[in-house]
């Protein structure tokens, strides 16, 4: 009797001992597809310029990141600064902390990286001596990571220069561990991986710098969402005159990467996304 043939529809084994890939089908991987984000950081709780809020909403509707990543600084905290003093030491956290919450609400942030004014809580908590302050300092603390945790953030991290970092492919997040003038190349030189780049809140200014480095490494600073009328302890710093509404958003594929910087033109929000980079 003559034997049958396997038939061509079911895996065989070839000669090396691999299976063959099933007739009809592909051994190719899928096809890596762009990762797209938005970087905002610092609206300072009560200090917000809400008009801004309004921009960032509206964008990231249109925009749909899959990462939203608030920078840090969500919060003022003023009467915990150091040498903080008159009306700063005796300002109320209550509408603060309650603006800060409602901008949390608003942009729903899945990445969260706490910046040096809410750092000014944990650091309070840990250092005063009345035990009411330090309860009080744990009680906001909880109640903002509860609200982090309600609008869907997943990933919360230190002010911390080591562990407070968060890494999509070649680029770096976090919110700023340095304010000086070399800054943004600073972070960009100290965190991008080769080729990479570094994305920082803190110094409130719009900003890029390409790094000296083997394949090069570049460093945005995002700008703030704040109103500079009302950060009264900083108006007698010179470098306020570089202090510009915006946020960072892009696209990353493996190693590729592309980072653009949405601020104001004449008035109005440029922040384009209709283009294809397929």
């Amino acid at each position: 009797m003559k034997k049958s043939k396997p038939s061509s529809k079911k895996s065989i084994k070839s000669r090396q001992g691999r299976i063959a890939p099933r007739q009809g089908t592909s051994s190719q991987k899928p096809k890596q597809r762009w990762i797209k984000f938005v970087f905002f950081s610092d609206n300072h709780g009560n200090m917000e310029d809400t008009s801004c809020t309004d921009a960032l909403v509206s964008f990231m509707d249109r925009f749909n990141p899959d990462y939203r990543i608030h920078g840090g600084d969500g919060f003022d905290i003023k009467a915990l600064r150091k040498g903080a003093e008159g009306k700063d030491v005796n300002d109320s956290l209550e509408e603060d902390i309650r603006q800060g919450i409602e901008f949390i609400k608003r942009t729903k942030p899945n990445v969260y990286l706490f910046g040096n004014h809410e750092d000014r809580l944990f650091k309070t908590m840990e250092s005063s001596g009345s035990g009411i302050i330090r309860d009080y300092c744990k009680e906001i603390i909880d109640y903002i990571v509860s609200t982090l945790k309600d609008v869907g953030c997943k990933i919360i991290k230190p002010y911390h220069a080591e562990e407070g970092t968060f890494q999509l492919g070649p680029v770096v997040f976090c919110h700023g561990y340095s304010a000086n003038q070399n800054s943004v190349k600073e972070h960009a030189i100290h965190y991008a991986p080769n080729g990479g780049a570094c994305v920082i809140g803190h110094l409130h200014t719009i900003m890029q710098a390409n790094a000296k480095r083997h394949k090069g490494v570049v460093g945005f600073c995002a700008g703030w969402l704040g109103k500079q009328r009302t950060a009264g302890y900083a108006k007698n710093h010179l470098n306020t005159s570089t202090w510009g509404n915006g946020w960072c958003y892009g696209w990353i594929k493996g190693k590729e990467w592309k980072i653009l910087q949405a601020h104001k033109v004449g008035g109005r929000w440029v922040a384009p996304i209709d283009f294809d980079i397929e």
